[in-house]
């Protein structure tokens, strides 16, 4: 994935390959968010390897089409560098523990209008198996959004996207 406006990468960049479906709905989700909150990126986490493998410890992230993207922070973040120490600088935004829905620096309504612009505006062209996140006020958005049965998805939403409306009609 390259760099776009709207986002700042939260993992490394060998974890950003994406399918052409959910490379099509990252860059609209940027720049819709962008237009709306240039002060307040978000967290683009991993998707999955170049080889369409999973990266370590999301066994969910193949193919390209599974997300995660973190919860917006209060004071915003600055768009990441394009080198080795995204985890650093993401540590570092986000305090040696990451923003979760329990910390602080927790922007809840923007997180909240995030969701809502991917459930209500990206949905009818982006089809979505899943979209996990643990707060249940970020939940309350839409009903395709639902807790993750062991409570890790506090500090991001994961998303996963079925195949393209075009490639289905191909069929």
């Amino acid at each position: 994935m390259p760099g776009a406006r709207g986002y700042f990468f939260a993992r490394p960049h060998e974890h950003h390959w994406a399918s052409p479906n959910m490379a099509a709905f990252l860059d609209r989700l940027s720049e819709e968010w962008a237009a709306r909150h240039p002060a307040h990126p978000f967290g683009l986490g991993d998707i999955s390897l170049r080889n369409g493998l999973a990266p370590p410890v999301h066994h969910t992230h193949i193919l390209g089409s599974c997300v995660d993207i973190y919860v917006i922070h209060s004071a915003g973040h600055a768009s990441s560098l394009d080198d080795d120490r995204v985890d650093e600088r993401h540590r570092a935004a986000f305090g040696a523990k990451e923003s979760d829905i329990y910390e602080p620096d927790y922007d809840r309504e923007r997180t909240k209008e995030l969701a809502r612009l991917i459930c209500l505006h990206l949905l009818p062209d982006f089809p979505m198996v899943q979209f996990l996140c643990d707060d249940p006020e970020v939940q309350a958005v839409h009903e395709k959004i639902r807790p993750s049965k062991r409570n890790d998805h506090r500090d991001h939403f994961h998303i996963q996207l079925g195949e393209a409306k075009e490639a289905r009609r191909k069929k």
